[in-house]
């Protein structure tokens, strides 16, 4: 059976990411691929968990201390857990680029064969401090590097996220 884990930074409720992977899981359901969906914001929408469930999606999800610092430590510590655990490929919905290329580099250090990162966003740089840019810049290397698939949503989305030498490799 084929290991198959889920990322987002952000919490379970009714949105379009979230609409984005029920659909996904939907029409390329199949019972020899175990999904385990990572949400490290936790679970605001019970109800529409059960329908993730009904599919036999794992769902990892605990309510996270409030202090930013702890946080990028339990999670690093989360991701590390689930994906040691004979995982065969690693699907990272952005949201955060800190927390995708964390959780790429984390893939690569297990060796992950197919490493896919999504992009939901085209808002990358806009507006950003000097400090946030540099974050920005060093966590789109560490992508580009551990990324074996890229995808995004519109041409903009992969330029913001892996930048326009890059964008090109992506899958729209």
């Amino acid at each position: 059976m084929k290991k198959v884990v889920l990322t987002s930074p952000s919490v379970l409720e009714r949105g379009g990411l979230q609409a984005f992977l029920k659909n996904w899981i939907n029409c390329n359901y199949n019972e020899s691929i175990k999904y385990i969906w990572y949400l490290p914001h936790g679970i605001k929408d019970r109800e529409y968990a059960k329908e993730f469930e009904n599919f036999g999606v794992e769902l990892y999800a605990e309510m996270p201390e409030q202090q930013k610092f702890k946080l990028i430590f339990k999670i690093m510590q989360d991701i590390s857990q689930i994906i040691k655990n004979n995982v065969d490929i690693v699907h990272i919905n952005t949201g955060s680029i800190l927390y995708a290329a964390l959780t790429a580099f984390i893939a690569k250090c297990y060796k992950i064969s197919i490493i896919i990162i999504h992009s939901h966003s085209a808002g990358g740089l806009v507006n950003k401090s000097r400090i946030k840019k540099i974050i920005y810049t060093i966590c789109r290397f560490f992508i580009n590097l551990c990324a074996t698939k890229k995808a995004a949503c519109s041409k903009l989305a992969a330029e913001a996220l892996f930048g326009k030498k890059y964008a090109k490799d992506a899958i729209i």
